[in-house]
């Protein structure tokens, strides 16, 4: 009876599928209002 073993992951590949799901799951990151208008000065300034 000839079957085939399944396949087992390295350590390191559940570590690393643990993180990239973990990343998945993160809240997105809040809004800095202050960079925002900031960041829109600068626009305007350049154009």
């Amino acid at each position: 009876m000839a079957f085939k073993v399944p396949y087992i992951p390295t350590p390191q590949e559940i570590i690393d599928k643990a993180f990239s799901r973990a990343v998945k799951a993160s809240p997105p990151k809040a809004r800095d209002p202050l960079k925002n208008k900031k960041n829109i000065a600068i626009v305007r300034i350049r154009t």
